[in-house]
């Protein structure tokens, strides 16, 4: 440290060791922040990536080893992804036309998927709600958003036999899900 500061001084630099410590600080925050984008973009072991959608501002991370999307749909709403094994999870928002609450339309998603199985999981709060449950060999999931006007949606369903794999993989994308805010 004594031959940086005597170098600097030599060179004209006043505090030098100020100046070192912060490239050092600089340095270990960088390193720091690759690791923690290492540790988001990597999850078990997944590749997750982002689906952004512009139209409605907001995102989505997903496997990218496991689920290949199709394109955005035609509407601008959404996409949705396949896996190979028959796994299927879409993303989509659509306005609030109807001017529902979250509590009626957590009412409704229930009684929805009532009719297509057993209800096994549900929980709403001030401004979301998720429903999850079983049917025809099926595990389905869903998380909606109410951001402003609009309903921001995923919906995930994967056969039973896979719930070891999949379990982990939606909590988090259920963790990943955000509005981006007005758009």
């Amino acid at each position: 440290m004594k031959k940086v500061r005597d170098s600097a001084r030599a060179k004209g630099f006043k505090n030098c060791a100020c100046v070192y410590i912060a490239g050092v600080l600089v340095a270990l925050i960088q390193s720091q922040i690759d690791i923690c984008h290492a540790q988001q973009s990597v999850i078990g072991n997944n590749l997750y990536g982002q689906y952004m959608n512009e139209r409605y501002g907001y995102s989505i991370c997903y496997p990218e080893n496991l689920f290949a999307p199709q394109g955005e749909s035609v509407s601008g709403d959404g996409q949705v992804f396949l896996a190979q094994d028959g796994a299927k999870m879409r993303v989509y928002a659509d306005y609030n036309i109807s001017n529902k609450s979250i509590q009626d339309a957590f009412k409704e998603a229930i009684s929805d998927q009532k009719s297509k199985g057993v209800v096994t999981f549900k929980s709403q709060q001030s401004n979301w709600y998720i429903v999850s449950g079983k049917g025809n060999g099926n595990i389905f999931y869903q998380k909606t958003i109410l951001e402003g006007e609009e309903f921001i949606s995923f919906r995930a369903v994967y056969p039973e036999s896979a719930s070891a794999i999949y379990g982990g993989i939606v909590t988090a994308m259920n963790q990943c899900l955000k509005p981006s805010g007005p758009h």
